[in-house]
């Protein structure tokens, strides 16, 4: 992959960390970096997960397109959590509920996506590699999306 799309998120990504980490520690105040460090790194996420899915030949479900879900998963969450909580001022319950569900699956995204883009690129096939594809996106939205809908962990804790 190349192309303006790429350099953009490989200077933009973690440029808009610094600035959010950085502008964080500097003020001792999320605000206003949450949201000038959240938004572009939103953009960035989107444009990977575009570059993933136009990088990925086969459209077969298998680990690539796994991983594309993943990062499109963590995406929805981070969306979700940034305007449906954040931004709406939520709180209470609810509120640790669901950040409690997307610190989970954040956990759990970045080895998902690495495992899933290595089997990829090794063209790894077979029932496992199928089981795996399917079931760990799947897992992740059934825990995360469980859980906010319902505002209890059970059952979506040891489901997901």
């Amino acid at each position: 992959a190349d192309g303006l799309l790429v350099t953009i998120v490989s200077i933009g990504a973690p440029l808009t960390q610094a600035l959010y980490f950085w502008g964080r520690v500097a003020t001792g105040d999320p605000y206003p970096f949450s949201a000038i460090g959240a938004l572009p790194r939103f953009v960035c996420m989107g444009m990977m997960i575009y570059i993933l899915w136009n990088e990925i030949g086969d459209k077969s479900f298998g680990p690539g397109l796994a991983a594309v879900a993943v990062v499109f998963l963590s995406l929805a969450a981070k969306l979700f959590m940034s305007f449906g909580i954040r931004v709406a001022k939520v709180e209470g319950e609810k509120k640790e509920n669901a950040s409690s569900a997307q610190l989970n699956v954040a956990e759990y995204e970045g080895i998902f996506t690495a495992i899933f883009l290595f089997l990829y690129l090794k063209k790894a096939d077979g029932l496992l590699v199928t089981i795996v594809s399917i079931g760990a996106p799947l897992t992740q939205a059934l825990y995360f999306w469980g859980r906010v809908a319902t505002g209890d962990p059970m059952p979506f804790s040891p489901i997901g």
